[in-house]
């Protein structure tokens, strides 16, 4: 299951050298932008299980790095991870913006390299990023404020037909008790 993202615009310069676009945000940033602050505060409290969820999350995909993030005005913070690094990380060029855009569903590129959307993007065409897989996290209100992700280097043209599912169980499990409500535009 793919989930469906409207097309990318992207500006192209002279010689082919293409610029990435970065996912919209969607109609209700400003409430869910200060809900991902506060959840973000409150669930660092809960490391461990979080770095547990994200090493379970790395093994279901066989990948070289899972994460959990908090989506917040321009910034991706990512607040546990398993394989790799925590910290900010620009939206403008973090691939779980395009969750937090599309929330609904499971996103999925299996081959980033090769996908139209994703050229020039920093984190694809510096070799960091060929597969992504990533579930919203919503909180209490059914508002995305985090993503569980996972990423590797290489694309993946094969994953387990039941890899999402548990995906998507996991991001559940991060925040107990809340499932995403359909869109409410502000």
């Amino acid at each position: 299951m793919l989930t469906h993202i409207e097309p990318v615009q992207r500006t192209q310069f002279g010689m082919g050298i293409s610029v990435f676009t970065p996912a919209p945000k969607p109609l209700n940033e400003f409430s869910r932008s200060r809900a991902a602050a506060e959840w973000a505060r409150d669930i660092t409290a809960d490391l461990p299980r979080l770095k547990r969820i994200s090493h379970e999350a790395k093994a279901i995909f066989d990948v070289r790095w899972s994460g959990i993030s908090a989506v917040v005005d321009d910034w991706q913070h990512v607040i546990a991870s398993s394989g790799g690094m925590l910290g900010l990380y620009r939206r403008s060029t973090a691939l779980s913006s395009y969750v937090v855009a599309y929330p609904y569903q499971p996103f999925c590129i299996a081959n980033a390299l090769q996908n139209e959307r994703f050229h020039g993007n920093p984190f694809v065409e510096d070799g960091l990023i060929g597969f992504y897989a990533g579930v919203a996290i919503f909180d209490a209100a059914g508002l995305a404020v985090g993503v569980l992700c996972v990423t590797h280097p290489q694309p993946l043209e094969i994953i387990a037909p039941d890899a999402l599912e548990l995906l998507t169980s996991l991001a559940r499990s991060v925040t107990p008790h809340v499932l995403p409500r359909s869109p409410v535009p502000e």
